[in-house]
């Protein structure tokens, strides 16, 4: 809504700007204000990106609303000097920044809002204002012409826009809003004239889209330049001339919206893309033709209306048609290039064709002949000339980069529309002509599109590649479409190929349950026989179940690993319990291929006793990929098992950790339930936990001070290994490998204070402090501190920075005995808080780290602790401790 007052307003103020302007100065003045507006667009358009690469995106467009007031205002206070010419110029010339910041404020705040899917439902709705405001505007300025003075209407216009101010200000508060940064994203409409060069000379189909949008617009100046030179003779006063250009600028809009409406995509659907962007221009030649022949009538009135017809078809053709079906030539293309060809359009060439044809306009104007009918007519007709042949020049760069993207596979159909004739021909054509690669491409793009697929199947369907027709019958299934399935029934009694048989048997009996399938279960061609199978237990009431399932039977008992297989793919597929006895065997065949298969049927079927059987499979077994992908297939289902699991057997440390990565996988309610659970039970995995629990996106909500307590915990431990760095440093022995696993344990305390910021306080901050630390330069880490010093209370930020900041380690130890209280530490402690460790706050690495480098120095471990590491299940621990009794004993303790 504040876009559909700020829209008005400019109606309301282009409306007494040209009318005073046309007032006081001849038409003939008009090309000075062209190029003066060219000239005012390119600067202010380079302010703007500079500032949007500064401010804040509210406070870039609260500034744009406020200027576009506050300057609305000014003109109508020093109005008095309206018979000044540079008054006027200026006066008339800021309608064109005004248009500019509005739209690059409100499309830019768009552009950070909405994604690419978001954009092709929403960009849409969010710009249909555009068009209504306009309408309302010159409306408000024809009726309120007849009350008040014309310049008058800049008080109601800057009350529009202190509207669009009011309507802002609380839309400037939601989160949404406060957390968009300053953009980077370059407005291609306000750069350098080497810009321009760079932007429409990179990509043919741009370059061709940017000169249909230039002669189109050029021939908007050059008739609106005529139009008004004939409504100056036409209406002397200010008043009459608002009223007149209120009345016919409204109109202009009413027939832009009824035919955006109505017509726009009913048309090119049914003409195409070319014939749709030569109606503009074809017209206009028409017309341009008429103007020429009749160049030597002297009638005002038939000049005025001619061009006013012309005025007007262009600007509703150029908006209702043109402008809609150019961004349709773009889809092809990728999203950048996509979005770089929106800004030409919308903007990069308005500019460049006011500053050409305000040169253009000068130079006839002091020709010889002078400004005649007849020349401008001329000028027109070569114009529509250039304009017809860049739209030919189009449609023949969109089929290229139609034919580009269908090769490379960059079309998306998420962020496409393809619905004209022209597009769609193309395309069933290249069924026909494409490589194999190409039409499951082009298949794959229909699919995605709202139009009828039938067509286009068929045409596959009959093609050589065996490799197309099972793609093309994947697509019919998943689409379920029965329009196809006469042909496919008739492809059946064909008898075709073993290859696309199976998808065939699969396909009908899916679209149509009361076809038999039971005779191919007997099929030499295994891959038939199970596609026959698989559609008879698919549905639940099927008269051959029973033969289906012997036939599955049989494949189990086969001692070929193939059939075994093909079972196992049906029965997983079906999810069918009836089978779970074959399947449990099956898990302990000799053949790992089948056993693998067996693991995935186990995971699909997911019932208590597959489950049971999977998990402990997988505590007796070192190969346990096959078993947790098996596992992630279960879901929600396994997690109450791998709950029993972790409570009555004992798991190694690594199979634990990996049923907690497991665990975050599946990331459904309970799975993340059981991992803040297992924090307590299995501190000496928090680091797990916590990370897994932070890829999930989780919020602690209502445990906040749970997580507050393993803050304290975790940044109080942080401080212990500071001090003891800072005593081992001062150490004459060298204690390198154990000071590199304490810097190690620093590291990690950092991550997991990082994951818990992440589950209390805002989580995006959190993230993008977290990537500054991952990219490790000493800009990225600084800013990474100073965001989470402003997200996070000082209570846990200070203590963080102060711990975990690169600095000079005795400042460090300072700061850090301020928070902290010092424990009494010598080597001894050290040793033992290490190696007695009972709260499991400290790694494998650490306490393996810690013995190493006391092995020439035995008499400072406790021997009992070393007997206690024998019987770990860590191997580094346990081999390490190996190596110290060997080393004290001068035996081989594993003999």
């Amino acid at each position: 809504m504040f876009e559909f007052f700020q829209g008005i307003a400019i109606a309301l103020y282009f409306t007494a700007a040209i009318s005073i302007f046309l007032e006081h100065l001849p038409a003939k003045e008009l090309p000075n204000v062209f190029i003066l507006s060219a000239l005012l667009l390119w600067v202010f358009g380079m302010l703007y990106n500079k500032l949007e690469e500064r401010l804040l995106t509210r406070n870039l467009i609260l500034g744009v609303i406020l200027f576009n007031g506050i300057f609305i205002v000014l003109f109508r206070f020093f109005i008095h000097l309206e018979t000044e010419k540079w008054f006027l110029y200026i006066f008339l010339g800021a309608f064109n920044i005004f248009y500019l910041l509005n739209n690059l404020e409100f499309w830019g705040l768009v552009a950070q809002l909405f994604d690419v899917r978001q954009s092709k439902r929403l960009f849409a709705i969010v710009s249909a204002g555009d068009v209504p405001a306009k309408l309302i505007g010159f409306a408000l300025a024809f009726f309120l012409s007849k009350v008040i003075n014309t310049e008058d209407l800049l008080w109601i216009a800057s009350g529009s826009v202190v509207i669009s101010l009011l309507i802002f200000i609380p839309l400037s508060r939601y989160p949404e809003m406060v957390k968009l940064a300053p953009s980077h994203a370059h407005h291609y409409a306000t750069q350098t004239l080497q810009s321009i060069q760079a932007s429409i000379t990179s990509n043919k189909l741009i370059r061709n889209v940017a000169f249909v949008s230039f002669f189109s617009f050029c021939f908007y100046i050059v008739v609106s330049f005529v139009l008004y030179g004939y409504v100056k003779t036409a209406f002397h006063s200010n008043t009459s001339l608002a009223s007149f250009f209120g009345i016919f600028l409204a109109s202009s809009r009413a027939i832009t919206l009824l035919i955006k409406l109505l017509f726009t995509n009913r048309l090119v659907d049914t003409l195409g893309l070319r014939k749709s962007l030569l109606i503009a221009p074809i017209l206009l030649l028409v017309l341009s033709g008429i103007a020429f022949f009749l160049s030597e009538n002297r009638s005002t009135t038939l000049a005025f209306y001619l061009f006013g017809i012309m005025a007007i078809s262009v600007d509703i053709l150029r908006s209702a048609i043109q402008t809609p079906v150019l961004l349709a030539t773009l889809q092809p293309l990728s999203v950048h290039q996509r979005l770089k060809g929106h800004t030409i359009i919308k903007g990069l060439m308005d500019p460049f064709a006011f500053f050409v044809m305000g040169i253009v306009l000068i130079i006839v104007a002091a020709s010889p002949t002078g400004m005649n009918f007849k020349l401008i007519s001329l000028i027109l007709l070569v114009i529509t000339g250039l304009w017809i042949i860049t739209v030919f020049s189009v449609d023949k760069n969109y089929i290229k980069a139609l034919t580009t993207a269908i090769r490379k596979r960059i079309l998306s159909g998420r962020d496409i529309s393809l619905t004209d004739s022209g597009t769609l021909a193309f395309l069933l054509n290249k069924i026909e002509e494409g490589t194999e690669q190409e039409i499951i491409a082009v298949l794959q793009l229909v699919g995605s599109q709202n139009i009828r697929h039938d067509k286009f199947y068929q045409k596959a369907l009959h093609h050589k590649s065996p490799v197309v027709r099972e793609q093309v019958l994947h697509f019919i299934r998943t689409q379920n479409n029965r329009a196809v399935l006469g042909e496919l029934k008739q492809m059946l009694l064909q008898k075709p190929d073993h290859d696309t048989l199976p998808h065939l048997v699969q396909t009908i009996a899916l679209l149509d349950s009361s076809e038999d399938m039971s005779p191919y279960l007997e099929h030499e061609n295994s891959e038939v026989a199970k596609a026959a199978a698989l559609a008879i237990l698919t549905h639940e009431d099927h008269p051959k179940k029973i033969n289906a399932r012997t036939y599955l039977l049989k494949l189990f008992e086969s001692h070929d690993p193939k059939p075994a297989i093909n079972a196992l793919e049906v029965v997983g597929e079906l999810r069918d319990s009836h089978f779970s006895e074959q399947v449990s065997q099956m898990m302990k065949h000799h053949n790992e291929e089948v056993k693998y298969h067996a693991q995935q049927a186990a995971g699909k079927i997911a019932n208590e006793f597959l489950l049971n059987d999977l998990l402990q499979s997988y505590l007796l077994t070192t190969k346990d990929y096959g078993i947790l992908e098996a596992l992630s297939l279960a879901g929600s289902s396994v997690v109450p098992r791998i709950k029993d699991l972790l409570q009555t057997e004992k798991v190694s440390s690594s199979k634990r950790r990996k049923l907690f990565s497991l665990l975050g996988k599946i990331g459904t309610h309970d799975s993340i339930d059981l991992l803040q659970h297992y924090l307590e039970e299995f501190p000496q995995d928090a680091d797990i936990l916590l990370s897994t629990l932070h890829h999930l996106n989780f919020a602690c909500n209502g445990n906040s001070e749970i997580f507050r307590k393993y803050l304290r915990f975790e940044l109080e431990t942080a401080s212990y290994n500071l001090f003891r760095l800072r005593f081992l440093k001062h150490q004459s022995q060298d204690f390198a490998t154990i000071s590199s696993a304490l810097e190690l344990e620093l590291n990690m305390a950092r991550d997991k204070c990082i994951w818990i910021f992440s589950f209390l306080y805002d989580q995006e901050k959190i993230r993008r402090a977290k990537s500054g630390f991952e990219l490790n330069t000493k800009e990225s880490r600084a800013n990474s501190f100073e965001l989470i010093g402003m997200t996070v209370p000082k209570e846990f930020s200070v203590p963080f920075a102060i711990l975990f900041e690169e600095g000079d380690r005795e400042y460090k130890y300072d700061h850090a005995r301020k928070h902290y209280k010092e424990p009494d530490i010598s080597l001894k402690t050290i040793v033992r808080d290490i190696l007695s460790d009972d709260v499991s706050s400290f790694n494998h690495w650490t306490k393996a780290s810690m013995m190493y480098d006391l092995r020439n120095r035995t008499d400072m471990i406790n021997m009992d602790v070393i007997q206690s590491c024998l019987a770990s299940d860590n191997i580094l621990i346990k081999e390490t401790a190996e190596f110290i009794v060997n080393r004290s004993t001068g035996a081989d303790y594993r003999k």
